[in-house]
């Protein structure tokens, strides 16, 4: 894990590149998207590693210090955490490419402390599958919901976009991708 520091030469800003971590299977390596900062800490996935080398949830220092792991995934309850985590309060969000009970991915939550891991959806086809990108969070209907795209599934083949509530009710496709008019 990288991240890139500024620092001013001659007068011109450039970029430095230092070496935070280096991620291996035990704790997690393979990211896809970069970190979040939140309270003076770096979150992140790995898509891989850790006992059952399906990914990890985890959080350090902005210095690198402190590495620790959150979560890590075991297929049941997700596994290869692709997209970047969404933060609101002390709850972190985030979905899973695969595993769950059809292997199709999930949305799942995770306290910025590691405690209260819990799956809030799993993808079975007819609303999705594979969701790799980052959540979004709205109101709507009353309700704080999630929102969210899968990369494929739906009635049509060519993927959805669904939101949830962020206690894992109410779950609904807003829109089936596919028919090539989209």
């Amino acid at each position: 894990l990288m991240v890139a520091l500024l620092s001013k030469c001659c007068g011109a800003a450039r970029a430095q590149l230092q070496v935070l971590r280096h991620l291996d299977a035990a704790t997690g390596y393979g990211t896809y998207t970069g970190p979040i900062v939140v309270g003076g800490f770096l979150y992140g996935c790995a898509f891989q590693g850790g006992p059952t080398n399906h990914g990890v949830v985890y959080r350090m220092a902005l210095d690198g210090s402190g590495y620790t792991v959150l979560h890590f995934f075991g297929g049941p309850e997700g596994a290869e955490p692709y997209g970047k985590l969404l933060s609101v309060g002390e709850t972190l969000y985030g979905t899973t490419v695969s595993g769950g009970v059809s292997n199709q991915g999930v949305v799942f939550r995770v306290r910025r402390d590691g405690t209260g891991f819990k799956v809030l959806h799993q993808f079975t086809g007819a609303e999705g599958t594979n969701p790799y990108g980052r959540l979004e969070i709205g109101f709507a209907d009353g309700y704080n919901y999630l929102f969210g795209t899968t990369a494929r599934g739906g009635l049509h083949g060519g993927g959805t976009i669904f939101r949830v509530r962020t206690n894992g009710t109410l779950f609904s496709v807003l829109h089936q991708f596919g028919l090539g008019t989209d």
